[in-house]
């Protein structure tokens, strides 16, 4: 008689420490992924990934990590398959975490749309190496837009609001130097763009806006184009 084969050993049970870390870890990248894959066509402000893990890991640990820990409670002991046993522990987080990575992956912000919302025109059809920064915080989001153009686009976008030029536009005045991220006066500007502080005849531009503010710098041919624009 042949020998009766051996049973096949159960598959290892996941161990619930190390859902725990698994589940930890999504929610700490969740952030990172999300704005990144969803902010694709911008450079991000590095301080703005950091916020939003701050604000997103909090309420991981105070209710998602306590729903969690009660699975694991409820399901010990029980004869489930390993895959089914580590998706029921970890769904908590896929459902936080999940909808904003389909949204990122499906749905990318276009850069286009905040401009047109700051600058209440279109981008120029002539635009040329167009570059978009993007910063939020609660209560306030910051947009940074830097292309070249034609002259007659610039003086469209001039037309579009009632702009006035700003004096000495390489030292910060009091009303200047409430946004940290303007680039001029020795403060900073993204890796790799146009540095406005370097054009010949660099000139600033503001149009009082209600609840934020806007700026556009141009060259003095009006062929380089630097905007800021956002809320506070």
């Amino acid at each position: 008689m042949e020998p009766s084969a051996k049973p096949k050993p159960p598959a290892p049970r996941p161990d619930g420490f190390v859902l725990v870390l698994v589940a930890t870890a999504l929610a700490a990248v969740t952030p990172f992924v999300s704005l990144h894959l969803g902010y694709r066509a911008f450079d991000l402000d590095p301080r703005l990934v950091r916020l939003e893990t701050m604000m997103t890991l909090p309420f991981f640990f105070v209710l998602m990590l306590p729903i969690i820990l009660l699975i694991l409670v409820l399901i010990r002991g029980r004869n489930l398959r390993p895959s089914f046993r580590s998706l029921i522990v970890l769904a908590p987080v896929l459902v936080l975490c999940g909808p904003r990575w389909v949204e990122a992956a499906f749905d990318p912000a276009d850069p286009r749309i905040p401009f047109f919302k700051g600058m209440n025109a279109q981008l120029p059809k002539d635009a040329a190496d167009f570059k978009a920064w993007f910063s939020h915080a609660p209560g306030e989001t910051k947009y940074m837009f830097s292309f070249r153009c034609s002259p007659e686009s610039t003086d469209t976008l001039l037309a579009s609001a009632p702009y006035k030029a700003v004096e000495n536009p390489t030292m910060l005045d009091p009303d200047f130097s409430r946004f940290y991220q303007l680039p001029i006066g020795g403060l900073t500007v993204p890796r790799g763009w146009p540095e406005p502080k370097t054009w010949s005849g660099l000139k600033v531009h503001q149009s009082e806006v209600s609840g934020g503010y806007r700026y556009l710098m141009t060259d003095e041919s009006r062929t380089q184009v630097f905007i800021l624009v956002g809320d506070t």
